[in-house]
């Protein structure tokens, strides 16, 4: 179970982060349009759901069937989900606006999300 939570966090972060990388003008413009709306796109409620879904299947294989460094899946997750539950639109995409605008910004978030969906490769191979 951990294994699989572990690729499924992995891909999220790689995705994200090379897309940043690979593709930044494209995606990030149509993240500026996103942030620039007043009114909270229907595709920025996804991340919620997923990130609740996995929230619940980690507590349950935590509670059920713990193994080692579980607590960092675990822990992860949980956090995610309180900072993305935690942030309200109209707080958040100020602060994102601002960051989409900057290109410096940018690449220490996609590098840092390609780091962390290495690591949790490294975890999903090495430890589970």
């Amino acid at each position: 179970m951990f294994r699989a939570l572990s690729l499924i966090i992995a891909a999220i972060c790689l995705l994200k982060g090379f897309t940043g990388l690979l593709w930044p003008r494209q995606f990030y413009q149509w993240r500026h349009d996103q942030y620039t709306s007043q009114r909270m796109p229907p595709i920025v409620l996804v991340a919620p759901v997923v990130i609740a879904l996995l929230v619940a299947i980690a507590w349950y294989a935590t509670l059920t069937a713990y193994e080692p460094f579980s607590w960092i899946v675990t822990g992860f997750i949980s956090v995610a989900f309180l900072f993305v539950n935690l942030s309200r639109w109209s707080r958040h995409r100020h602060s994102a606006l601002q960051a989409v605008e900057s290109p410096q910004k940018l690449m220490a978030v996609d590098l840092t999300l390609v780091g962390i969906g290495l690591g949790f490769v490294a975890l999903a191979v090495w430890a589970y």
